[in-house]
């Protein structure tokens, strides 16, 4: 399937959300509306639903699988900077494709005179689905490999997954990011006109954005007389999650434009409190030479016994959110409403900045070390960005 890239989306959503507004805007205008002017009345109760179509900023991964020309020397086939090598997957961005999603916002009205209302959000966003994931497989041709930093050599290295005559493998790569919120906000009117009215926001808001990123090799011993006996298997794997948790107090501003059958509000907030972050780092191998029971150890390539384990911390977390709503006024009840939201996050940890490609050898296999603990964990992290538009009902009553 072709995928389309997030400016396609883009213009596919303006397209289709014009078409609706055309279609919705002649039925408005053709219903008997002759008591009402358009101006809101405001009842007790309002909800919206929406479809939410979102991207993200990307999540950096290093390279993860490269490829070489068939006649390159096993010592140097899928290595970094030598002749031929070829990035296959790795050395740029994943997630950052469209997302899907929803949003429900349920207020309700706390006087007569629409002055104060209590306001419940929730927000849901899924993966991409599209540049996370890869896998390759081969009998021995072509060449794959996974290069890292040879600690021990001071040089860049490569482990093979498929070699003429060696090895045949297959080297799978999935991924997995979501996002989710919840806020409890007060509103309260503190101006008003004929046409318009600005409203105060203050509550709690809670925000989680998780990763995962799983690297898996299954690979066998087509070595002829080798060192390693015909037939001998090994699967191994590497894991790394990251979760962002933020609570915080979320306080802003809600100002809202009447015109005659369409509403539009701008809303910008901000939410000050604690982020908990978490990363957790896991891997493992299993070897089974044939006619022997398998062996397991700790450790795959890049998760290894020396950054193994799972890391926490907590810091200060600032969460603002900007939105633009337009809504078409179906009936005096109903609304058609689109509009654009940004919400950003700073420090989250995402899994590709979990990864350290400097790797000393000498631990694989449960063995030893023997030198500088390498690959290490640190909280690296970046400022986490979501975006894009959103296309709904509005139900008053």
């Amino acid at each position: 399937m072709t995928q389309l890239s997030p400016s396609r989306w883009l213009l596919v959503a303006l397209m289709v959300s014009s078409a609706v507004v055309g279609v919705l805007t002649s039925n408005a205008q053709a219903q008997s509306l002759e008591d009402w002017e358009g101006v809101p009345a405001v009842p007790a109760w309002r909800v919206r639903g929406e479809y939410l179509l979102w991207w993200s900023n990307g999540n950096p991964l290093p390279p993860l699988v490269t490829t070489s020309p068939i006649g390159t020397p096993r010592e140097d086939a899928g290595v970094l900077g030598t002749p031929g090598v070829e990035v296959l997957f790795g050395g740029e961005s994943i997630a950052t494709g469209a997302r899907s999603g929803g949003r429900l916002t349920l207020s309700r009205w706390l006087d007569n005179d629409d002055t104060t209302a209590i306001e419940f959000v929730g927000i849901f966003v899924g993966d991409d689905y599209q540049s996370g994931d890869f896998v390759r497989q081969s009998l021995g041709t072509p060449i794959y490999s996974r290069p890292f930093f040879n600690v021990d050599s001071g040089e860049e290295d490569a482990e093979l997954v498929a070699f003429p005559n060696i090895l045949a493998g297959r080297v799978a790569v999935a991924s997995y990011s979501e996002a989710y919120s919840g806020a409890t906000l007060l509103r309260h009117n503190i101006g008003r006109g004929e046409t318009g009215r600005l409203d105060f926001l203050g509550g709690y808001r809670y925000f989680r954005y998780r990763e995962t990123l799983q690297i898996r090799e299954n690979l066998e011993s087509i070595d002829q007389g080798g060192v390693i006996p015909l037939g001998t298997t090994t699967d191994l794997i590497d894991r790394f999650n990251t979760a962002n948790d933020f609570h915080g107090a979320e306080f802003g501003l809600a100002a809202e434009f009447f015109f005659p059958s369409v509403f539009v509000e701008l809303t910008a907030k901000v939410a000050l409190g604690s982020a908990f972050r978490q990363a957790v780092i896991s891997g493992n191998t299993v070897v089974t030479v044939p006619g022997d029971p398998s062996t397991t150890t700790a450790g795959g390539l890049l998760a290894l016994p020396t950054n193994i384990g799972t890391y926490g911390d907590t810091t200060f977390g600032v969460l603002p959110e900007l939105g633009l709503n337009t809504s078409i006024a179906l009936t005096p009840d109903i609304s058609f409403l689109f509009g654009y939201s940004l919400i950003v996050l700073n420090d989250v940890l995402r899994t590709g900045n979990q990864i350290d490609r400097t790797i000393n050898t000498s631990q694989i296999g449960d063995d030893p070390l023997v030198g500088d603990p390498r690959p290490a964990f640190s909280f690296n992290d970046s400022t986490f960005v979501l975006q894009g538009l959103n296309f709904g009902l509005e139900y008053l009553w």
